[in-house]
């Protein structure tokens, strides 16, 4: 089944396969897909966090961000589907083993682990690793996500909406301290004129519940990233895992909470300031 989307570089319709079962369903391996993130690309990253975080991040010396690394998206949007507009990140895992830079070649692979529909949810679990030059592993990652596409409108309006009436609120703070504070900014401004079905677009998010638009889920792990950092001066070396528990919407002010664990283990809770309610649990452990 293909949907029309619109292209914002040339202002023309283009047909695109959205993630379904369907879709995937003789699909295991993706790749490998070689990529470079451009000088001018990461330039722009790094304003957009800056932008989000209010101040100067010096300590990073060019290194590319989890975000930029990440090769599920750039893998399946070449390969064969387009645009992955029409997802929902539900949570994941980022290892970040080793450190590369803009300009230099990448190799990206993605494997479909499953996918699956019930009760009237259509979701799948991808791996995919990014390698450098010398095939080094850059960075594994996990990611469970929702097709919405797929999915039953009324299922994922009402479980949105269960999630509206029954948020987890931040109660505990004594076992945390409050490590930062930013606003989850739309990395891209995305036009409701120029992009049909797009969870990032108000009016799309809306028919499934939303209250508006979702910022772009897997930034919040380089936000996650630039905390770690930060704290141990190290630019490699750890793993994020994490899981959703309230829509992260565009322009949210957030609150990060975090808390030392045993065995080099850490976790973040990142909290929304006027409501206290935890919009995401994140663990990391340095590896």
């Amino acid at each position: 089944m293909c949907c029309l989307g619109e292209k914002k570089d040339y202002g023309i319709p283009v047909n695109y396969v959205p993630l379904s079962q369907n879709s995937i369903s003789n699909i295991d391996v993706v790749g490998p897909h070689k990529f470079t993130i451009k000088h001018s690309s990461h330039l722009k990253h790094i304003e957009y966090l800056e932008l989000c975080f209010g101040h100067n991040l010096s300590l990073f010396n060019g290194v590319l961000y989890p975000f930029e690394v990440w090769s599920m998206a750039r893998v399946l949007s070449s390969a064969h589907f387009g645009k992955l507009n029409e997802v929902v990140s539900l949570g994941g895992v980022r290892e970040i083993l080793d450190k590369d830079y803009p300009g230099n070649a990448l190799n990206g692979v993605v494997t479909k682990k499953r996918s699956w529909k019930r009760n009237g949810l259509s979701m799948g679990d991808f791996d995919s690793y990014t390698y450098g030059a010398d095939e080094n592993v850059i960075m594994r990652s996990y990611d469970k996500l929702l097709f919405l596409n797929d999915s039953d409108d009324e299922v994922v309006f009402n479980a949105v909406n269960s999630m509206h009436l029954k948020p987890v609120v931040f109660v505990n703070r004594i076992a945390y301290y409050k490590v930062m504070d930013f606003e989850m900014k739309f990395r891209y401004k995305w036009s409701e004129d120029l992009w049909l079905n797009n969870i990032h677009t108000d009016n799309y998010a809306r028919k499934f519940g939303y209250r508006k638009g979702l910022a772009e889920g897997p930034c919040l792990i380089d936000m996650a990233y630039v905390i770690f950092v930060e704290k141990y001066r190290c630019l490699n070396g750890v793993r994020f895992s994490w899981k959703y528990k309230f829509p992260i919407y565009g322009n949210m002010n957030i609150s990060v909470f975090y808390k030392d664990l045993a065995n080099d283990c850490f976790e973040m809770l990142f909290v929304e300031q006027a409501s206290d309610i935890i919009i995401a649990n994140v663990k990391g452990e340095v590896l």
